[in-house]
């Protein structure tokens, strides 16, 4: 699930579900923003949060859209390097015989987080 995809259901549930829930049944019990930036870092793999590190950008000091924008930035440009890897996989690996790989799911230098699914990056100990 994208950045944005994960904000709008944030959102969504933030408006309409929270607010007609116990014990208050009205808006003062929704997530502040601080709270929503949380909720996304919970949900951002650790090479994000890395490099929100790296490039001095603290999320929590900023607005809800602008920790959005940056993430899906990091987005892009993982999405970018990432494909390189997988490509330099396939080629390095197109010499072995495929029966060796079976059985191993990371032989192909794919990795698999339960929150994530199968992605390039990260597995379900390194996830964050």
């Amino acid at each position: 699930m994208g950045v944005k995809q994960c904000i709008m259901h944030v959102y969504c549930i933030n408006t309409e579900e929270i607010a007609r829930c116990p014990p208050a049944f009205d808006r003062s019990q929704c997530l502040t923003p601080d709270e929503i930036i949380d909720i996304l870092l919970f949900g951002a793999p650790k090479s994000w949060q890395r490099e929100m590190d790296h490039q001095g950008f603290d999320p929590l000091a900023k607005t809800v859209t602008e920790a959005v924008e940056f993430m899906e930035c990091i987005a892009m440009s993982e999405d970018f390097d990432g494909d390189k890897k997988v490509n330099a996989m396939t080629k390095k690996g197109n010499n072995k015989n495929k029966s060796n790989n079976k059985g191993n799911p990371g032989a192909d230098g794919s990795k698999c987080c339960m929150l994530h699914g199968n992605n390039n990056t990260h597995d379900a100990s390194e996830c964050k």
